[in-house]
């Protein structure tokens, strides 16, 4: 995935430097998820990555830039997730079976990516990363208020808002609930209360005249 540049000082224009970033990127995600932020150095993230201390500075300011970019990945990856599975589904599934797989779909993409588990790791730092998971949401609602229109025609703007803005909280809630590291043996249960929560709430919503 390319990397955004907002948390690059320097970005990679050839295959190699590409390359580059993604091994630091992925060592320290790694590193992050394994032993935390505070433990973890620039210099360990080097040699994990392959590469000197002044090649990660060549590309991120910081160690903090760093751990931005992971996370504003993580946000990449589940905004194409959904992007598709909405698109692939839009005219063809009813609202609830449409969230049953959004629901699906974002978990196995966060299950799978070790810079979930890094930025899951290190929640001491979510308030740096709070206005790039709030401009992420914000699209997230507008891509439900979307669904919402075409699947619910008869809700008016300010309700069907306020539907799309409760339905995003209620699966990001779910899931920072799922993902607690106690709770991992129940994680098939608690997917299924929340997907049925959610269809519950969309039966209503499809439903309402």
């Amino acid at each position: 995935m390319a990397e955004s540049s907002k948390y690059l000082r320097k970005t990679p224009t050839q295959d190699r430097s590409r390359r580059r970033v993604e091994a630091i990127v992925l060592a320290a995600a790694n590193l992050f998820a394994e032993q935390g932020f505070e433990a973890t150095t620039v210099e360990a993230i080097a040699e994990q990555a392959g590469t000197s201390v002044g090649s990660v500075y060549q590309f991120f300011g910081n160690k903090l830039d760093i751990f931005c970019s992971i996370s504003q990945r993580c946000n990449d990856r589940v905004r194409v997730a959904v992007q598709a599975l909405v698109a692939a589904s839009r005219t063809e599934l009813a609202l609830a079976a449409l969230i049953d797989q959004v629901v699906d779909g974002i978990f196995a993409v966060l299950a799978a990516d070790v810079g979930f588990r890094a930025v899951w790791k290190n929640t001491q730092l979510f308030g740096v990363i709070a206005e790039d998971d709030l401009d992420f949401e914000r699209e997230l609602v507008a891509v439900t208020e979307d669904v919402l229109r075409e699947r619910a025609a008869h809700l008016d703007s300010d309700r069907r808002a306020t539907a799309a803005q409760l339905l995003v909280q209620t699966v990001s809630a779910g899931l920072f609930l799922i993902f607690r590291p106690e709770l991992e043996e129940r994680v098939p249960a608690l997917i299924a209360e929340l997907k049925t929560m959610l269809r519950a709430y969309a039966a209503e919503i499809e439903g309402q005249v």
